[in-house]
């Protein structure tokens, strides 16, 4: 079983974007050779067989190792520097779609429905990861929206972040958490949920959305207008970056006191005098003030992590997650996104680490990764090599 699950897992750290193409590596003798002594002898396991298996195990098993291996990193305190206040640690939440299917694939996938009647059936991923602001986009939980035996209504996002919540608070439930999340999350359930848990948050807050608050909003000139805050900074000669600040405190919503933050930047061009502008709103459960409205609205944008460095990367950046590596059948599905993650996971920690970085600084990624397969080919890992692995590994 361990030569099998790591077969899999090793076929997305080599980023080889399907099953066949591991199996290609496979034929060549100086790549295994060079795979088992890598593994302390373990054999590279023929895909076919690793989809079988997949198959067939249950996929919480997976997901509480993924889980484990986190844990190990949260006990050795590597995140821990990436806090917010040195506390908290940022959790983002935001769904991806996985694949599009013609026909039905497995029972209980989701659909749309043109106007003509079209079905196209989707598998839509509700995602916790955690996000730092060096590049860290890490799988803390996954929930599959699927649609049950019996609905009136589809599942969709909102309903799966409910069972989500229960998932990570039972898997983690010491862990100090502040919910990073988009415009769709701004409701009094999720403000529940996240006062049940003992969870801090800030999530994105549309202009048309929380009535209260923007009535509030409306009034900021006559009432709040001390709570303001400017930032400036020159990012290099030739650009200056303004960031301007107003905030509200303590606006009753159902019974929660929600905390309004605005963040309105200003990218200007010193040498032509172009500017970019852009505005950030967020609703926190934090109050704000002069002393912490930069960090609070830094933190919150780092919800675009789980964009960029999570899905965006995941899906372009070698890994192929729209790809099918089992097209009918779901636990394969959920087992395979599974070891994606955790195979995502070990590259970030080698991508992300100081020594990685002298690399990164002559090569891009792309050609690093062609440079790890050659030698895999046409290489041969020595003694030396196998203690340069065992190298502790540090990250800022």
């Amino acid at each position: 079983m361990e030569e099998l699950l790591l077969g899999c897992i090793m076929m997305y750290v080599f980023k080889e974007g399907s099953r066949h193409g591991f199996n290609q590596d496979r034929k060549t003798e100086q790549f295994r050779k060079n795979y088992s002594r890598l593994f302390s002898g373990l054999g590279l396991p023929h895909m076919d067989t690793v989809d079988e298996v997949l198959r067939k195990i249950e996929t919480s098993q997976l997901e509480r190792l993924k889980g484990e291996l986190l844990k190990g990193l949260l006990k050795k305190r590597v995140l821990h520097k990436f806090r917010l206040f040195g506390k908290y640690f940022g959790i983002a939440i935001d769904a991806t779609g996985y694949a599009s299917f013609e026909g039905q694939p497995y029972e209980g996938c989701p659909y749309r429905k043109s106007k003509k009647g079209k079905l196209t059936y989707l598998q839509p991923i509700l995602e916790a990861k955690l996000v730092t602001n060096n590049g860290f986009s890490i799988s803390i939980a996954t929930e599959w929206v699927l649609n049950g035996e019996e609905y009136d209504k589809q599942d969709c996002e909102l309903k799966a972040f409910k069972r989500l919540a229960v998932k990570l608070k039972s898997d983690f439930p010491r862990l100090p958490i502040c919910i990073l999340a988009d415009g769709l999350y701004p409701n009094k359930s999720v403000f529940d949920l996240c006062k049940t848990n003992n969870w801090t948050f800030i999530i994105t807050l549309k202009d048309t959305q929380l009535k209260d608050v923007q009535d509030e909003v409306a009034v900021f000139d006559q009432l709040y207008w001390k709570n303001k805050d400017l930032d400036e900074k020159i990012v290099n000669k030739e650009q200056l970056i303004t960031r301007s600040y107003r905030w509200i405190n303590e606006v009753d919503y159902h019974g929660h006191p929600l905390n309004w933050i605005e963040c309105v930047e200003i990218k200007r061009n010193i040498k032509t005098g172009k500017e970019e502008q852009n505005r950030f709103v967020h609703i926190t459960s934090f109050k704000v003030n002069s002393m912490n409205c930069k960090e609070l609205s830094a933190f919150g944008r780092l919800r675009w992590k789980i964009e960029n460095e999570g899905f965006n990367i995941q899906k372009n950046g070698g890994y192929k997650l729209k790809h099918k590596y089992s097209r009918n059948n779901l636990t394969a599905i959920q087992n395979y996104y599974q070891c994606m993650q955790i195979g995502h996971l070990i590259n970030q920690l080698v991508e992300l680490s100081r020594r990685f970085r002298q690399l990164k600084n002559k090569f891009t990624l792309q050609h690093i990764w062609k440079v790890m397969i050659a030698f895999m080919y046409f290489g041969q890992i020595d003694t030396a090599f196998l203690a340069f692995k065992k190298t502790q590994f540090r990250y800022s």
